[in-house]
C-alpha cells in the first residue's frame, strides 16, 4: 500500500488543502484514497495529521498541541503514542480492498520535525506499514513566508513588532532553510519518493493548490477532477497593517501565557472579529529588508533549486518591499 504525505510547508495553503481533502473524502475513497483521523483530534474543524508530528517531535517546549492534549511528561506522551498507533493500525486493518493509498497532511511536518533523527523515526514507523511512498512539499520565497508567518503568530499571541520578528528569517533557521529540511526527507524516504513544488499562482495547476495536489502525476493516478468540489473558502488570510497593530495591542494587554481560560476566550473572540474585518486588513505589512533577506538566502536557494527542482538558478523571484 502507498502512503502519501503532504508536509506543507507552512503558509502554503495547507489548511485550504486539508479542508478540501476532508470535504471530498467520499469521492477520494471511491478513487482509492483514505484519510486518517484519530479520536484525540476528532473535533478538529479542519483535519490535520498533527498527531503523527507529535509522536516523533523531540522538542515540545511551548507547543500549543502538547498543551491542548496535556502531553506534559513522558508517561502522558507514551500513552498518546500508543493510542494513536493502535487506532492507526486498526484503521489500516479495516480498510476496504479497493483502497490503494492513505493520505496524510500536516504543515507541522515542516515546522516541528527539525532533525534528521525525527524525520527518520517517522519514516521507520511508516515503512513498517507501507511499501510505497510519495512525499510532497510546497515552498515559497522566505521573506514572503516570514510576512505570512508573522500574521499567524500575532493571531496566536505574538507580542513582538515585525522589525524584531523578522530577525529570525535567516539561513541558519530550520523554518526557512528548505535545502536542509528537504534533505532530511529525501534521506529518510529516498529521492524517488520526494517532490517539491513552488507555491505561487504561476506554478500551481490552474493557480489552485487543491487542483495542483490532486492532479499530481507523481501520485500515479488519473482522476476525473470534475467529480470533486473545489469550491473552498480561503483560510488563514493574512492580517493587514491595521489589523496587526490592533491585535498586537491586545496581545500585550492579554498575554496568552499568563491569562486564564475566560480571558483567553475573550481574547480569541476579539482576534476573530478583527481578522474578519476586511477594512482593517487591506494591504500587507511592510518589509523593507525583503531584498536583503532574498540575497541572504540566494546561495542556499541556488543549491535547493539544483537539487530538488532541477533548476540552475534561484527558483524564487526577487520580492517587492
Amino acid at each position: 500500500m502507498r502512503l502519501i504525505v503532504h508536509i506543507g510547508t507552512e503558509k502554503t495553503g495547507s489548511t485550504t488543502l486539508q479542508a478540501f481533502l476532508n470535504d471530498n473524502r467520499e469521492q477520494l475513497a471511491k478513487d482509492g484514497f483514505a484519510l486518517f483521523q484519530p479520536e484525540c483530534d476528532a473535533t478538529q474543524l479542519v483535519r490535520n495529521n498533527r498527531h503523527f508530528v507529535a509522536m516523533f517531535q523531540k522538542d515540545n517546549r511551548n507547543d500549543d498541541y502538547f498543551r491542548h492534549h496535556q502531553l506534559d511528561g513522558d508517561e502522558a506522551l507514551n500513552q498518546f503514542r500508543q493510542q494513536v498507533t493502535a487506532e492507526f493500525d486498526q484503521f489500516l486493518r479495516d480498510l476496504p480492498s479497493d483502497i490503494h493509498s492513505v493520505v496524510l497532511s500536516s504543515e507541522h511536518f515542516h515546522s516541528r520535525l527539525q532533525s534528521a533523527e525525527e524525520v527518520q523515526d517517522f519514516a521507520d514507523f511508516m515503512k513498517a506499514r507501507f511499501d510505497d511512498f510519495r512525499i510532497i512539499g510546497y515552498c515559497r520565497e522566505q521573506s514572503a513566508l516570514c510576512r505570512s508567518a508573522y500574521s499567524t503568530a500575532v493571531k496566536s499571541g505574538e507580542k513582538r513588532a515585525f522589525s524584531d520578528y523578522q530577525k529570525m528569517c535567516r539561513p541558519q533557521n530550520h523554518y526557512y532553510n528548505y535545502l536542509r529540511m528537504f534533505r532530511f526527507w529525501r534521506k529518510a524516504f529516498g529521492p524517488k519518493a520526494l517532490r517539491t513544488r513552488l507555491f505561487d499562482k504561476e506554478s500551481l495547476r490552474n493557480k489552485d493548490i487543491c487542483r495542483d495536489f490532486l492532479g499530481f502525476r507523481f501520485l500515479n493516478n488519473r482522476l476525473d477532477l470534475n467529480r470533486y468540489n473545489f469550491d473552498q473558502p480561503a483560510y488563514n488570510l493574512s492580517l493587514g497593517p491595521t489589523g496587526l497593530q490592533l491585535i498586537l495591542l491586545i496581545n500585550r494587554l492579554l498575554d496568552v501565557q499568563k491569562i486564564g481560560p475566560k480571558r483567553r476566550h475573550i481574547r480569541r473572540e476579539m482576534v476573530l472579529k478583527i481578522a474578519n474585518m476586511r477594512g482593517l486588513n487591506n494591504g500587507q505589512v511592510s518589509l523593507k529588508d525583503a531584498s536583503a533577506i532574498y540575497d541572504s538566502f540566494n546561495a542556499q536557494n541556488m543549491d535547493f533549486g539544483k537539487v530538488f527542482l532541477r533548476e540552475e538558478k534561484n527558483p524564487f523571484s526577487r520580492p517587492d518591499a
